[in-house]
């Protein structure tokens, strides 16, 4: 008998000279168990940053958006078992409390910097 376990996956990316770096690669993890999932990126100018979720064969799923260091904003369908912390603008931590089978997805970290002066976003 196959047991089947929840997997985590993290890709990561360089677009020009920002480079995102998200840890760990690769996680398959038992029923029950917490993960911590983190995020650093090399630009302070970006300071929106987001975590996304994509099953196999449906689109990206907004999870968190964090304007900030310390200003958070978990989507309700995520409330209840994840908890994120962004205590400083380059880096953030994304902790899954209980793995269940239905959490087995890729999960990305992306960040943007935001213009004050009506420019708009760029996303990475």
């Amino acid at each position: 008998e196959v047991s089947r376990v929840p997997s985590i996956s993290l890709p990561e990316g360089r677009i020009q000279a920002l480079k995102v770096t998200q840890q760990p690669k690769f996680k398959p993890i038992k029923l029950g168990e917490s993960i911590d999932l983190s995020c650093h990126h090399d630009d302070p100018l970006y300071d929106y940053m987001y975590w996304y979720r994509q099953t196999p064969g449906q689109a990206f799923n907004l999870m968190v958006f964090s304007l900030a260091a310390n200003s958070i904003d978990v989507e309700d369908d995520y409330k209840s078992n994840w908890v994120v912390e962004r205590t400083e603008v380059l880096r953030s931590k994304l902790t899954l409390k209980v793995g269940r089978l239905e959490d087995s997805a890729t999960y990305f970290c992306a960040v943007s910097i935001h213009s004050h002066t009506g420019q708009g976003h760029t996303c990475h």
